[in-house]
């Protein structure tokens, strides 16, 4: 094996100093593993004539796989019984942020995603339940996400005068 060395694909060894600006390493409690996870969606829009709200729309869709990471994360938290009630309310606080700034946006699919979750998030029953839930309904956020981003970043069409 390599020392000092990372392994991130088949046959490609980066050490700590190659690694782009544009990789994170992640490190993983169970293992020695190091994840490189990619930078940040960055859309450009030079080319496209997108309306100001599609600009806006596109701004706040860009903020969003950061913190569907996070509630992925609370939600294995959960099914793992480690996290506390402190950790759960600032996941219903961050699908209410979710849910207002989609619904000042007008994203429907979004908005109503994230109400249902922070909905079920605050329900009474059993943990799993809630667990299986939010997991369902998180992909199904990404699925709305993945369509909004679509129609966001397709011009819209201006009527002929």
């Amino acid at each position: 094996m390599h020392t000092g060395c990372t392994r991130i694909a088949r046959d490609n060894w980066l050490t700590t100093d190659q690694w782009p600006l544009r990789f994170r390493p992640e490190r993983h409690a169970r293992s020695q593993v190091i994840r490189l996870s990619p930078a940040p969606l960055t859309y450009y829009t030079m080319a496209l004539k997108l309306s100001a709200r599609q600009q806006a729309q596109l701004a706040f869709l860009q903020t969003l796989p950061p913190k569907f990471q996070r509630i992925h994360n609370i939600v294995e938290q959960m099914s793992t019984l480690r996290a506390d009630e402190a950790v759960v309310r600032n996941l219903g606080r961050l699908l209410d942020q979710i849910k207002g700034n989609a619904a000042a946006l007008s994203l429907t699919g979004i908005t109503e995603t994230a109400g249902i979750m922070g909905t079920m998030l605050r329900r009474g029953g059993g943990v799993q339940l809630k667990v299986r839930g939010l997991r369902e309904l998180l992909g199904s956020l990404k699925t709305n996400c993945d369509g909004a981003l679509r129609a966001a970043t397709t011009p819209e069409e201006t009527p002929p005068e």
